[in-house]
């Protein structure tokens, strides 16, 4: 089971603070090179913070993306659907008018005779 994005960034910015800690102990004590090793560790932890943080706004604005494409899709059905209904209605509309119209003719026919 994968470790939270919330969780992992904490866990980042605690060892920050613990390898910061560490340093200013080397240094009180008068050991230089084990703060310096203190303080790159520490670097080392904040640049992977900011990767951490990048990833997780990339994340982020993914599935914000992928909510608009589903989004987008799912209108884009209902206006195929709506169109189609459209084109259908003007086609009995025309159908109609037709029928009517060859009624009205065959019964004219009938009433007035053939000419």
């Amino acid at each position: 089971m994968p470790i939270p994005e919330d969780s992992k960034i904490q866990k980042l910015k605690e060892q920050i603070e613990t390898w910061k800690n560490r340093a200013a102990m080397a240094q009180q004590h008068g050991n230089d090179d084990l703060a310096k090793q203190a303080l790159d560790r520490k670097k080392f932890y904040e640049s992977a913070l900011q990767y951490e943080k990048k990833v997780t706004s990339m994340d982020a604005h993914q599935s914000v993306v992928q909510k608009l494409a589903v989004s987008w899709k799912s209108q884009s059905i209902l206006a195929k659907v709506g169109y189609s209904l459209v084109f259908f209605s003007i086609f009995l509309i025309g159908f109609a008018i037709l029928w009517v119209t060859f009624w009205t003719t065959l019964v004219w026919i009938d009433m007035y005779g053939h000419r």
